[in-house]
């Protein structure tokens, strides 16, 4: 799903610059300049790419600063116990605020790599 956003990103990105870049010359030629702008593609392709290497990292930054407000207790006792969702306590502005967090149906594999703390650390001790 991301791949397919950063994908949709970087072709909208180009997409508006090559339709500016077509404009510039236009307008600049109806004005009688002789201005030779230069259509690079590449360079293109690569400000789309560092735009969304940046998006990605902002949300990530977001995303993870997020996830230290959030508290689940008990998470160990919660995964073992077959329950789809578990309640947590969302820490924002000084305030708590009790939560519901779905997970669905986890096979025992996903609940494994819960349980040693991220998929690294399951295969590792695998």
């Amino acid at each position: 799903d991301c791949s397919c956003k950063a994908s949709v990103g970087i072709l909208s990105g180009f997409a508006v610059y090559t339709i500016g870049f077509f404009a510039v010359n236009i307008y600049n030629k109806s004005q009688g300049r002789n201005i030779d702008l230069i259509f690079d593609p590449w360079l293109t392709l690569v400000f789309c790419v560092v735009l969304v290497a940046i998006c990605t990292a902002n949300l990530w930054l977001k995303v993870h600063k997020e996830m230290k407000n959030s508290i689940i207790e008990n998470i160990r006792e919660l995964i073992n116990s077959d329950c789809n969702a578990l309640p947590a306590k969302h820490i924002s502005g000084g305030k708590v605020k009790n939560i519901m967090l779905e997970i669905g149906e986890l096979t025992q594999k996903e609940k494994n790599i819960i349980l040693y703390g991220s998929l690294i650390n399951y295969n590792k001790n695998k």
